[in-house]
């Protein structure tokens, strides 16, 4: 959720490469997104990332032995390619969509309500902290395994 959210809510911090900025080169676009793809890789959220996303390969280690730590690993750097991907689509789509003072002030408004929520907004899904002691709700859990970060836990060691 941070790569995807924290392109809107601290904007002013994009220090992304721009492909603009790389316009008049003779590179082909494919070669260009590679190439800003992999610079996006290389960084301290980069990097904070992969350690997250490692724990997949210390739990795949422990529930599934060597074979399914092995199959964790690509599963780590999709995950990883992934949300820096997402992340980079996000930064493009809002540096387009704030060119205008109208769009401006719609993306000023869909920050603040982003960041209203963050702040308070969990108080209105009105959570069952009892009933999530026992596990969640079955309709959630399924929903969260669909999400492409979790395909990497479900696949080679799932029951």
């Amino acid at each position: 959720m941070g790569w995807i959210f924290g392109p809107i809510l601290f904007a002013g911090e994009d220090k992304t490469l721009l492909p603009e900025n790389f316009r008049l080169l003779p590179v082909t676009p494919h070669r260009l997104a590679t190439g800003l793809l992999g610079a996006s890789l290389f960084g301290v959220p980069a990097l904070i990332s992969l350690l997250a996303f490692s724990t997949l390969f210390v739990y795949a280690l422990q529930s599934g032995g060597l074979p399914s730590a092995i199959a964790a690993i690509p599963a780590v750097l999709l995950q990883l390619l992934f949300t820096v991907s997402i992340s980079r689509v996000v930064t493009s789509m809002l540096r387009k969509l704030v060119r205008s003072q109208a769009s401006s002030f719609f993306s000023s408004m869909i920050t603040g309500a982003i960041m209203a929520f963050f702040v308070t907004g969990w108080l209105l899904l009105n959570l069952d902290t009892g009933g999530l002691a026992n596990g969640l709700p079955t309709g959630f859990s399924l929903l969260l395994y669909a999400v492409p970060t979790n395909w990497g836990l479900n696949w080679p060691w799932s029951d």
